[in-house]
């Protein structure tokens, strides 16, 4: 009777242990992109944490801009309505005053929103940086020719309306980069914040690749089996 229970016991335990087996595999393509990727990441970050005062630097630049367009803006505005009677009842000079009205509007909104979302306008400074550049572009053609009733070359029609179609132009580049700039303050909140970084965001698309290529790996392997 005590031999039996001996062998047994052995047997028992043998069995229980059985029930905990797990067969591991090791996927080295899997390891090896999991082992970039958190390359990438550590050297993004260093490189991310170091452009922080980079950022805040350029948000001060875009607040100095933006003064800046804001006040060539009124001195745009101030030239058109000095501008003499005979100009004045030009249709082509109407059309200016009528998308100078738009980009006045457009343009207070603009500074709404960057004011209210500040942590956004810091990812965008290429977007500020060509609406000042178009403000610049208008401001030199309208304070050099246009407005100078001295030239007599505003009395040629031919002359007068190349200036006018250039400063009318600029305006409308200026904006199109003003609804621009509103449409992604307006819009920015929709995604998370992370995704508007390209660094963050070429993690984000990356990791999503990775996983999809598990999922699928996965899908296939099980209808293999």
């Amino acid at each position: 009777m005590r031999k039996l229970l001996i062998i047994i016991i052995p047997l028992f335990f043998i069995k229980g242990s059985a029930q905990y087996y797990y067969q591991l595999y090791y996927n080295l393509e899997l390891q090896a992109q999991v082992t970039a990727n958190q390359a990438t990441r550590v050297v993004s970050e260093k490189l991310y944490q170091n452009s922080y005062e980079k950022q805040r630097k350029a948000y001060d630049d875009i607040k100095e801009k933006a003064t800046q367009v804001v006040v060539i803006k009124n001195h745009i505005y101030n030239q058109l309505r000095n501008v003499n009677s005979a100009l004045k009842q030009g249709k082509q000079l109407e059309a200016i005053y009528y998308d100078f009205s738009k980009l006045v509007g457009n343009m207070q909104k603009m500074l709404e929103l960057s004011g209210q979302k500040p942590q956004y306008t810091v990812l965008i400074t290429n977007y500020y940086s060509k609406l000042y550049l178009h403000a610049m572009n208008s401001y030199e053609n309208i304070s050099s020719c246009v407005m100078n009733e001295e030239n007599d070359y505003l009395m040629d029609s031919y002359d007068r309306q190349k200036i006018l179609s250039k400063i009318q132009h600029e305006i409308k580049i200026m904006n199109g980069w003003t609804v621009h700039i509103i449409n992604y303050l307006r819009n920015a909140e929709k995604k998370p914040y992370f995704r508007h970084i390209g660094v963050l965001n070429s993690w984000y698309i990356q990791d999503r690749a990775m996983i999809q290529n598990i999922i699928n790996n996965y899908q296939f392997n099980l209808n293999g089996w």
